[in-house]
C-alpha cells in the first residue's frame, strides 16, 4: 500500500493512477487518509459499479445470513441435469413431429 499526499497526487496524477493498478494508493490530507485509490483497469464498467455499490454488499451479507449456500459443483450438476432434461424433451418433440 502506498501513501501519497493530495498535493503529490495532483502533481503526479498519471503516475498515481498507474501505481493504483498495482497496489492500493491512500491519499492523505495533512497526514490523515481521505480516500483510497484502487485500480480497475481490465474490469467491465458494470462490474466496477456493482463492486462499488454498498447496497450490493448489504444484499450479499443478508443472503449469507440465510445460510443456504450452494457449492459451484452442486450448481453445475443441477444445471447439467436441467440441460439434459431439456435436450430429451427436444428430441421427443422432434420424433413426434416426424
Amino acid at each position: 500500500m502506498k501513501f501519497v499526499s493530495v498535493r503529490d497526487a495532483k502533481a503526479t496524477l498519471s503516475v498515481t493512477i498507474e501505481d493504483s493498478q498495482k497496489q492500493k494508493v491512500v491519499i492523505t490530507r495533512h497526514g490523515k487518509p481521505v480516500c483510497i485509490l484502487v485500480g480497475c483497469e481490465g474490469y467491465e464498467i458494470e462490474d466496477v459499479l456493482t463492486l462499488a455499490d454498498p447496497g450490493f454488499w448489504e444484499m450479499i451479507a443478508e443472503r449469507r445470513k440465510v445460510g443456504r449456500t450452494h457449492s459451484l459443483a452442486s450448481v453445475r450438476e443441477r444445471f447439467a441435469r436441467k440441460d439434459a432434461a431439456a435436450a430429451r424433451k427436444r428430441r421427443a418433440k422432434s420424433k413426434k413431429a416426424r
